[in-house]
């Protein structure tokens, strides 16, 4: 999660040094909130490789939640561990 983490900043950085802003939202939409933008060819370009490799990760970090779920769920004490009081 780090890795998505920089890339986010890195293409944000990149943005904003255009003037561009992307909508707030959560990590994994990132890369569907910057093509929604109106951006210049040459930005989409350079942006391009970055947001493919951030939708590599996001399909890595959500099949790797999908088995922790279901290890927890296979687990009474790893369930219990996931539990917070409230």
């Amino acid at each position: 999660m780090q890795t998505r983490t920089k890339y986010i900043s890195l293409a944000r950085s990149l943005l904003r040094q255009q003037g561009h802003r992307v909508p707030s939202g959560g990590a994994p939409t990132f890369g569907k909130r910057v093509l929604s933008l109106e951006l210049p060819k040459s930005l989409c370009t350079e942006l391009a490789p970055l947001l493919a490799m951030m939708e590599q990760l996001n399909k890595q970090i959500a099949r790797i939640d999908k088995q922790l779920e279901r290890l927890v769920a296979s687990s009474p004490t790893a369930e219990r561990l996931c539990t917070t009081r409230a």
